[in-house]
């Protein structure tokens, strides 16, 4: 089989922020500049308790035929944006809960080969370092080899052509006397079959990751 001339670029993960909330806008097109803004920080007066939300770094991946030609692995792009809590006062707990939501507003990609097959997989790795398996309304595919010739194995949501809002955590918690720092992962992986899929060259995907503070009433 030749090489397959696959010009996409993805950009996933553009950052902004609305008021103690992160926003993670991820996209995939032929072409796009981007770039991330500045974190958010929240502070409680009352008793100098501080939540941060940090949006992680903007991600392009070029697509071409130098890196996804035929024998080459899967294309990942990447963001860890991270919440930290400080403390206000020692041995005093800091007790906060959030939500990680995922909108999806559109997205022209195609199952090009087979719907069994995912084309564009969404990984998620929760603070715990934990790989999240179960988001309402996607489905997870786990070890997926996309070249029975290769040793490549990938795992995540098939988000091939899929839009709406999907909630990946709910009043997730995080505390500490001192202070802590919740990572997560959010990757995109463009999967490389070994067969054809230029039909999805210059396609879009539009969305956002949002982490936000929430109230919890004990």
């Amino acid at each position: 089989m030749s090489v397959r001339q696959k010009n996409i670029l993805l950009f996933l993960f553009v950052l902004t922020f609305v008021f103690m909330a992160l926003t993670a806008t991820f996209a995939f097109f032929t072409n796009l500049n981007v770039s991330s803004e500045s974190e958010s920080q929240d502070v409680t007066s009352a008793t100098m308790e501080i939540l941060v939300f940090n949006p992680g770094d903007a991600i392009n991946v070029y697509a071409d035929s130098y890196n996804f030609s035929e024998v080459m692995p899967s294309l990942w792009g990447k963001t860890i944006p991270t919440v930290t809590l400080i403390a206000g006062s020692e041995h005093k707990k800091a007790t906060y809960y959030y939500n990680v939501n995922l909108e999806i507003e559109s997205n022209d990609f195609e199952h090009t080969l087979d719907p069994s097959k995912p084309e564009v997989l969404l990984h998620v790795v929760d603070a715990e370092g934990k790989e999240v398996k179960n988001i309402k309304n996607l489905t997870y595919y786990e070890n997926i080899k996309p070249d029975p010739e290769e040793d490549e194995l990938v795992s995540g949501f098939d988000i091939t052509g899929i839009t709406g809002d999907f909630s990946v955590a709910e009043k997730y918690l995080i505390e500490t006397t001192e202070s802590i720092t919740h990572e997560w992962q959010f990757d995109v992986i463009f999967v490389n079959y070994s067969d054809n899929q230029d039909q999805n060259r210059g396609k879009e995907l539009k969305g956002k990751i949002t982490l936000e503070k929430v109230d919890v009433t004990v």
